[in-house]
């Protein structure tokens, strides 16, 4: 009691109503990191049910108004690749070397939409405009593998693509920003395609299923640093009244 009549004295209630203030600081953040741990993981079920689905064609679904909510579902597509307009996403590393993928709009076979897919990873040098022709799949193709939400523009990225001019080179597959360089209207989704089951590990393109974290990631631990240094800030601060108070 002697201690809590010093908390509220004249002489230490500033100080008193400072740790409050940072403790409820601390336990709200903590309680904000279980409230992310709740999204982590209904996120992580809805995209567990994703890949639980059977593969399915996407040529039926052509005038879909709900290609977003596909994203993680593994499907076929069968069409004709436009190789005119191919695009390189450059900085990927595979097979221990920097290289390329390749990324070919498809034309899905009886329908005018037109789909990206990333047919796989090459090595730089072999994705010279001279040499990458050998790579083409010409005629028609049905390709298995999983529809990936077009990939966001980090804060550093560069910001001067936004001219209809072609540029072959991209970092990443941004959907929106690649449509401004495209001749014909590109689907919101684009085709991840999954490794045949006989590729080998020198085979090229080469292809990886995508990674997929389904962990409930640092939240809790997050939280549980939080509540301990709201504990610590008040067990340091009775210390403090009772030895200086």
């Amino acid at each position: 009691m002697n201690t809590v009549r010093k908390a509220f004295s004249r002489r230490h209630i500033w100080k008193t109503a400072l740790i409050a203030v940072l403790i409820v600081v601390f336990l709200r953040l903590g309680v904000w990191q279980l409230s992310r741990l709740e999204e982590r993981k209904a996120a992580n079920a809805v995209l567990a049910a994703q890949l639980a689905q059977p593969a399915f064609s996407v040529n039926g679904l052509v005038n879909s108004a709900e290609w977003e909510t596909l994203a993680d579902r593994a499907v076929t597509a069968t069409g004709t690749y436009d190789f005119a307009n191919q695009l390189v996403l450059v900085q990927q590393r595979a097979q221990s070397q920097l290289g390329v993928h390749l990324v070919t709009p498809l034309q899905l076979d009886g329908s005018d939409a037109i789909m990206l897919v990333d047919r796989g990873w090459v090595p730089t040098v072999e994705a010279a405009p001279e040499s990458i022709a050998q790579f083409d799949e010409p005629g028609l193709v049905t390709v298995t593998g999983t529809l990936q939400a077009s990939e966001r523009l980090p804060s550093t990225a560069r910001t001067d693509f936004d001219s209809a001019e072609f540029e072959r080179d991209v970092f990443q597959i941004n959907i929106p920003r690649l449509q401004r360089q495209m001749p014909y209207d590109l689907l919101p989704v684009f085709l991840l395609q999954a490794p045949d089951a006989d590729q080998g590990p020198l085979d090229q393109p080469f292809r990886q299923e995508p990674v997929v974290d389904l962990s409930n990631g640092p939240h809790l631990s997050y939280a549980l640093q939080w509540f301990s240094f709201s504990i610590i800030a008040l067990i340091f601060y009775l210390g403090y009244l009772q030895r200086y108070g």
